[in-house]
């Protein structure tokens, strides 16, 4: 049971600024509001600072986690083998990227090695046995052992099956996705203009292909990488762009899509990870193409995306349900945090 002395912490990793640690530092704000035993706890740190993005938070670092009934612990998958080192504290996963913790499985995390270094296939025993003795496997990775004893939080429906596929209940879960920036909302809006936007860190050999389509039809659109900028630089751009294209993987709902469409820019999305379903995604099905096809539907593509620069005020209602989706998730972060204390405070019945 938790109580005014209870404390809650929060394990991230230390030197890292992306959309997850993002997120936790977020949940780790919005927790001390509601209960004042908030702690972060940097990984591998023994006088870990807060990185310099994340200190607008004011969120204590802590340099030990105590292992108490009446204490609280927050990983995500990416840290999951915390919750083994534990024996007394509560524990709950927030499950932010699906796709990194299964390729850190055990079972698989050879095959992803291989295809990540080009190394053929046949070298997969092998390079297992390597992976092992060198202990690149994480052999204390969470397995869904005590799947109903650990809390999980989700933030898209494509990581809810998931769960529900490993036997998590349904009372053992509760979505919870980190909302975008607040600058998004009172960005001032700017003439469109023919941008095509893209993420160079995903999907790029898809992307390059699309390009290359394109330019060879001759076509008057300029692609603009959304690379080695700040979050004003990003907002300016997204709010020229009229189109945004991303045939990477869907590990989780993704930021930059969400700032798009915020930023009412019509957008393109391959069929992978959770892009694959209308919940998490939830714009045109012709507006999503199978990477595995992407040869075949390259006219579809290019007629799509001169349908989508040329007659963009036309066609930039269509995105109206997944704007409307971005907009609520930053309100519902907030319920569900306050939804999320009273389940710490009332403990898990476990069957």
């Amino acid at each position: 049971m938790i109580n005014k002395n209870s404390k809650i912490y929060i394990v991230i990793p230390q030197n890292f600024v992306t959309g997850g640690t993002e997120s936790l530092h977020q949940l780790a704000y919005e927790l001390k509001k509601l209960h004042p035993l908030v702690y972060i706890y940097y990984i591998n740190s023994g006088n870990a600072t807060t990185q310099m993005k994340f200190q607008k938070y004011s969120i204590p670092v802590t340099n030990e986690i105590l292992d108490s009934s009446e204490n609280w612990l927050i990983v995500s998958e990416t840290n999951s083998e915390y919750v083994n080192k534990f024996t007394n504290i509560n524990k709950c996963i927030w499950w932010l990227s699906l796709d990194y913790y299964i390729r850190q499985l055990p079972k698989n995390f050879p095959y992803y090695f291989c295809e990540n270094h080009k190394i053929p296939l046949i070298f997969k025993p092998i390079i297992s046995k390597i992976l092992q003795l060198t202990g690149k496997i994480k052999k204390d990775i969470y397995l869904f052992e005590d799947r109903n004893k650990v809390f999980h939080l989700y933030n898209c429906e494509y990581i809810r099956l998931y769960l529900k596929e490993q036997g998590v209940n349904d009372r053992n879960m509760l979505y919870l996705c980190g909302p975008i920036s607040d600058d998004y909302f009172s960005r001032r809006m700017k003439e469109k203009k023919n941008i095509i936007a893209y993420n160079p860190a995903k999907g790029i050999e898809y992307t390059n292909k699309v390009i290359t389509a394109v330019k060879k039809e001759g076509l008057n659109l300029e692609f603009v990488p959304i690379k080695d900028l700040d979050l004003n630089g990003v907002i300016n751009l997204l709010s020229e762009a009229k189109l945004y294209i991303d045939f990477g993987y869907f590990p989780g709902p993704e930021r930059i899509p969400r700032e798009a469409v915020i930023s009412n820019v019509n957008i393109i999305t391959s069929t992978s990870g959770s892009a694959k379903n209308k919940i998490d995604v939830p714009i045109p099905e012709d507006c999503k193409f199978n990477l595995l096809d992407l040869d075949n539907n390259m006219n579809a593509i290019i007629n799509k995306i001169k349908d989508l620069i040329y007659n963009y005020e036309e066609n930039v209602s269509l995105y109206d349900d997944y704007r409307s989706k971005v907009i609520k998730q930053k309100e519902v972060f907030h319920d569900n945090i306050k939804y999320l204390l009273n389940i710490f405070k009332d403990k898990i019945n476990h069957d």
